[in-house]
């Protein structure tokens, strides 16, 4: 028995929004998303030393993070350039360090606080601060430093960045860290608003010339992004250099220096005491045995400082300071962080550190890292290490000589210096330089798994491997019967898809599916395999907890038994797994797997092989030896550029601009949304299959361009200008197959069979639409699936009466009767011997809504019982429409008697010259689509038979939801202007009640407009109600098929009148009203992620005033909001302070965010019982269904 699983790295295609969902769409393969973040840890995990920082190798890997993130780098490194660097990042939300505890470590002042003149330059550099930023960045650096984290021991460097605005920071180890974080960076803060800077680059510094590096502070701030003239500005204050400015001005503050600013002083004649120690050779005697003898004071040579300076600060003559340190050249060749002292060589540091002068010179072969014997220390953990013993948890056990192996790669990839995997030559390439975890300059190296050979397997490449779809007969065209399959051309097939229920039985599809599988397991002559799930069984959040549990101890046999039961009864050959995929951590809109799914998915495999005997996160090298073959592709390790090994469906994208389609071109669309047109079959934005790309070659007019790309060894075709797609042609295969062959490998898949041609139908069928739906005609109304309702379910009950073939014959004849004047309802109801004359295009016509029996008329020979399947499907939405319009003018009232005391809270009195709330309420009217009829249509569908059955697999609810109402936003535009009863004015009135109750009205109209479009008879229209009530959605029939008769009265019938609905509506109606209002009257309420989870005690405290917080703190998903916005007057409390030498400065403290006015009178009572909690939570839920993984 054949077992393979299928691995597929993809993104799922979610939407959240209050309207609907999109389209669920079958796909074997989905398309590929990256699955990690492209922002650094946070440094409230990491900490404020930055060698726990996540570390990259350039700052494009960090272009794409749009929050505010530290760095530390070398100041000789150019950052700037794309080559290979060592960047470490945090990233901080603004409180990260101020919420961390403070550092213990204190610097020792030698004095008290002194007035200082801070020196503030900028340069004519063009195009303006980034202010925003800058302050933003300004006010978090200063939390850095005030709560004492930095470097105690030398000087504090820092790189930090915000969108544009970047900053460099140094503060000389004499200065005071703390004391320049509250006293000069607030001062910068104040002044930032005051100064007329065109310029685009600003510095601040502290530099006293002669003072040296140690005594000084410097900060520069640019607005482009780019970090090269910051490391220049720091270098020069390391080197104890000051800026110059082409314009400057100097404001007065405090510094507070930890060793006293050096004063140069003639001391040759100085008869300060020094202390008398002896000096020795550094060579004469370095083999001697050595002997304890008295510590020598050290000072560290400072930029700036020269031997006076030196001896000044060792408080000893100049020629003392000479005798102690020789050299005719010693004082022309100081260098910054040397140590020198009286009597300094290589015995005196054997006998500090305990050693003998033999030792030292053994412990300092080739490595500058050991001042002892034993073993050297562990490396320090980085932050986004994913291999290698950085990685985070590593522990040090056992044998420490080699820790390279630690943490391996999945999948034998490379682990590179950074802790990073991957199978390229930027991760695989030996570049040590002889150290461990090392390489050279510009390269990334590798610590274990090394090498891009390719290993020939020896395979025969013999295995030939197609899918089939099995719901493929469902597309609109290019369908293939299963009995069609070339079996020749294959070893094995696939059927494409099985699913499981949450009891784990067995389905293959609707009732066509099921036909087309009992046709694949009658295939002669070649094996015959079941692939289970698919990416939307395994990904979407109806279905993808049945893997997951599937294989979960308390449950792997029962699932293992029931699959095994179901291909021993069909007698087929294999089994395939398309779980996508064990242990995902981030596929969209489901929760992360838990670690352990690789190893429970292994467990199941075992168990599933041992029930199939005789028959032949993801440890797949394990895997590998229970299964017969696996795809694992497009997983984070395996692409650089296109995979050759890799036969897929054609890729499809739309050009930027025509005439542009190579490399260096742009095209539009997302990762996640393609532009490109669907294909007319396959109806998939993004792919197109075979079968229409040669139609479209068939077609010169459209084709632009088509060759053979040699790099890729792929096909390219650009038709219709700019539509460009990328796939083999059967040559192109054939010539990849060659050279896997060639390479040992087993052998090729190909997705899938029954995409590559355009079949004839199978005879004796004239058509592929009486293959598929048989003559509706030919069945009576004693026919079982109308006599015996409960045993069917509705798309059984649906297609077992031919009713798309009658749809279709229906259709056919509205082409005719149009001419002769008939409207689309009434051409349907003659045709269906429907006797009541209806007119469906007009919202009140009291007969379309009715619902009929199946009667004598349908069993004539030019009608059928499908005609009533049909006609009950269009009154049931003309119903759903009629009971909408009547439950929003019955909530009108209900909302009139609250807009006053809404108007009087919230929103300011109209300006009649003002358009603003003419657009409000365009909005609004669009808003009422999909926020109020949504909810409404979706609570009616839901409690038929279709939907209740259908639940588990898809969200088909809110798909045929989205049908009904996606043209009433398309027709809101529409409604503006006119006089008739589908048209919609906006008055100016003189009142917020007034303005507003316009929109109830409005809401009504959309939904007039929407059902005379909706029965018009136009080819858009057809479609959409064919959407709507195609595959039995809206009929009559049982959940089942074993009982459940839906008109005996056991299902919920939906209040469309009730207190239910209207508070739906008013809530739908406060809940655009608010935020609308605020931003009108310019209230500029936003939701503040605090970017704490909700243990963390106001963690935004230096942002948000505590009432604020109190009131509007919302806790969501494990993560703090808050809904805030800013005061008008945001420059708070402002004093000025004078000084000593008669400057002043002028000091403001800054408004705090509070909360906007009437959210205390959201309650949960009023309002539609809108809550704080429901705006929060409404804007994070649509903020993260349209990000991009």
């Amino acid at each position: 028995m054949l077992i393979s699983t299928c691995r597929v790295a993809t993104l799922l295609l979610t939407s959240i929004s209050i309207a609907a969902g999109l389209e669920a769409k079958r796909l074997g393969a989905s398309p590929y998303y990256l699955n990690h973040d492209v922002c650094p840890e946070r440094c409230s995990i990491s900490g404020p030393e930055p060698g726990n920082w996540s570390v990259y190798q350039n700052l494009a890997q960090l272009s794409k993070c749009q929050e505010t993130m530290f760095y530390a780098f070398s100041l000789f490194d150019p950052v700037d350039e794309d080559s290979t660097h060592r960047i470490h990042a945090c990233t901080s939300f603004g409180p990260d360090f101020s919420l961390l505890p403070n550092s213990t470590t204190v610097q020792a002042s030698a004095s008290s606080p002194v007035n200082v003149n801070y020196d503030i330059g900028w340069y004519k550099d063009g195009f303006g601060l980034a202010a925003a930023g800058i302050r933003s960045i300004t006010r978090q650096a200063r939390r850095y430093l005030t709560h004492g984290h930095g470097t105690a021991d030398g000087p504090s460097i820092m790189f930090v960045q915000s969108g544009q605005a970047t900053l460099g920071l140094y503060v000389g180890e004499s200065v005071e860290s703390r004391h320049i974080g509250s006293s000069a960076l607030t001062i910068l803060e104040n002044a930032l608003d005051n100064l007329n800077i065109t310029g685009s680059t600003l510095a601040m510094q502290l530099c006293i010339p002669d003072a040296g590096s140690a005594h000084s502070f410097g900060l520069m701030v640019t607005s482009n992004g780019t970090f090269g003239s910051l490391q220049n500005a720091v270098q020069s204050w390391a080197d104890g250099a000051c800026l110059s400015f082409p314009e400057s001005t100097n404001m007065t503050g405090q510094a507070l220096y930890t060793k006293p600013l050096e004063v140069l002083i003639d001391v040759k004649n100085s008869t300060r005491p020094a202390k008398s120690i002896s000096a020795s050779s550094e060579h004469g005697r370095r083999h001697q045995h050595l002997h304890v003898r008295a510590e020598c004071r050290t000072t560290r040579v400072e930029s700036g400082d020269s031997c006076a300076k030196l001896a000044s600060r060792c408080g000893i003559s100049a020629s003392d300071f000479t005798k102690y340190n020789p050299g005719s050249k010693f004082c022309a060749e100081l260098v910054p962080k040397q140590h020198v002292d009286e009597g300094n060589n290589c015995a005196s540091i054997a006998v500090e550190n305990g050693l003998k002068v033999d030792n030292l010179e053994k412990l300092f072969y080739q490595t500058v890292m050991c001042l002892s014997e034993g073993t050297p220390p562990f490396p320090n953990e980085i932050a986004n290490a994913q291999c290698g013993p950085q990685k985070p948890g590593t522990k040090k056990t056992g044998d420490t000589t080699n820790i390279s192996d630690l943490n391996p790669c999945p999948l034998n990839a490379c682990c590179n210096i950074w802790g990073q995997c991957g199978i390229t030559k930027e991760f695989c390439t030996d570049t040590n330089t002889g150290a461990p975890g090392t390489a050279k300059e510009g390269t990334n190296g590798y610590i274990s798994n090394c090498g891009t050979k390719i290993v020939n397997s020896g395979g025969g490449g013999g295995i030939k491997i197609g899918y089939f779809q099995g719901y493929g007969i469902g597309r609109p065209c290019l369908y293939q019967d299963a009995s069609q399959i070339d079996t020749l051309k294959y070893t094995h097939l696939h059927f494409a898809f099985g699913t499981l229920t949450k009891e784990y039985d067995v389905e293959v599809g609707d009732m066509l599916s099921q036909y087309q599988f009992k046709t694949f397991a009658l295939l002669p002559g070649v094996k015959r395999i079941l692939s289970f799930g698919g990416w939307d069984f395994s990904a979407l959040p109806a279905t993808y907890s049945i893997f997951r549990e599937g294989v979960k101890p308390a449950n792997r046999l029962k699932m293992a038994q029931k699959i095994a039961a179901f291909i021993i009864e069909w007698d087929l050959d294999g089994v395939d797994i398309d779980w996508e995929y064990p242990g995902a951590p981030d596929i969209p809109g489901i929760p992360p797997a838990k670690k352990d799914e690789g190893k429970n998915y292994l467990a199941f495999l075992v168990v599933l092989k041992n029930l199939l005997k005789g028959k032949s996160q993801y440890p797949i090298k394990d895997i590998g030896k229970v299964v017969d073959y696996i795809w694992d592709t497009n997983n984070s390790h395996s692409q650089e550029g296109f995979n050759l090994t890799e036969t897929q469906y054609s890729n499809k994208v739309i050009m930027a601009s025509a005439g542009c389609y190579g490399p260096d071109c742009f095209y539009t669309g997302s990762k996640i949304y393609s532009d490109a047109k669907e294909g007319k079959c396959t109806g998939q934005a993004g792919y197109i299959a075979d079968a229409e790309i040669d139609e479209i070659l068939k077609d010169k007019s459209r084709v632009i361009k088509h060759y053979v790309d040699s790099t890729s060894h792929s096909d390219i075709l650009i038709y219709d200008d700019t539509e460009w797609v990328s796939y083999m042609s059967p040559s192109t295969k054939m010539a990849r197959e060659t050279v896997y062959k060639a390479f040992g490998m087993g052998g090729t898949t190909d997705w899938a069979v029954d995409l590559q041609k355009y079949n004839d139908v199978p005879e004796p069928s004239k058509s592929w639409a009486i293959f598929k739906t048989c003559n509706w005609t030919d069945l009576d109304c004693m026919t079982p699936v109308i006599r015996n309702m409960k045993g069917f379910t509705a798309k059984a009950r649906w297609k077992e009466a031919g009713t798309d073939g009658a749809w279709d014959d229906l259709i056919h004849i509205w082409e005719k009767d149009k001419k002769r004047g008939y409207s689309f309802s009434r051409s349907i109801s003659a045709n269906l011997h429907i006797k009541t004359r209806t007119n469906c295009s007009k919202i009140m016509d009291p007969n379309c809504g009715l619902e009929e029996e199946c009667t004598k008329a349908m069993d004539g020979d030019l009608s059928g019982p499908a005609g009533m399947f049909i006609w009950n499907s269009l009154a049931k939405v003309h119903h759903m429409y009629r009971s909408y319009y009547d439950a929003v003018f019955d909530s009108a009232a209900i909302i009139s008697f609250s807009l006053d005391d809404f108007g009087n809270k919230f929103a300011p009195i109209p300006d009649p010259t003002d358009n603003k709330w003419k657009l409000v309420l365009i909005d609004l009217l669009t808003w009422g689509a999909s926020s109020v009829a949504a909810p409404f249509f979706n609570s009616y569908l839901r409690e038929l038979p279709y939907f209740k059955r259908n639940t588990n697999t898809h969200d088909n609810a809110k798909d045929t939801t989205m049908t009904m109402i996606g043209q009433s936003t398309t027709l809101a535009k529409d409604l503006l202007g006119g006089d008739d009863d589908t048209k919609w004015s906006v008055e100016k009135r003189d009142s917020f009640k007034s303005y507003m109750g316009q929109v109830l009205v409005g809401w009504q109209k959309l939904a007039n407009a929407s059902v005379s479009a909706l029965f018009n008879g136009n080819d858009t229209s057809i479609d959409l109600l064919w959407d709507i009530i195609s595959d039995g959605k809206l009929i009559d029939a049982g959940i089942d098929g074993d009982g459940w008769d839906y008109s005996d009265g056991d299902s919920e019938e939906v209040d469309t009148s009730g207190d239910d609905i209207h508070g739906r509506i008013e809530r739908s109606f406060y809940g655009f009203t608010i935020p609308a209002v605020w931003r009108i009257s310019q209230t500029y309420a936003f939701v503040l992620d605090s970017g704490y989870n909700c243990y963390e005690e106001d963690p935004v405290k230096d942002y948000v005033t505590k009432e604020a917080m109190d009131a509007t703190s919302t806790c969501y998903d494990g993560r703090r909001y808050y809904l805030v916005y800013p005061k008008e007057d945001d420059t708070g409390d402002c004093q000025t302070d004078c000084h000593w030498n008669g400057s002043c400065d002028k000091h403001c403290t800054r408004n705090m965010f509070v909360a906007p006015p009437g959210l205390s009178s959201l309650n949960g009572t009023s309002f539609g019982g809108i809550t704080t909690k429901d705006l929060i939570v409404g804007y994070v839920t649509q903020l993260f269904s349209r990000l991009p993984i």
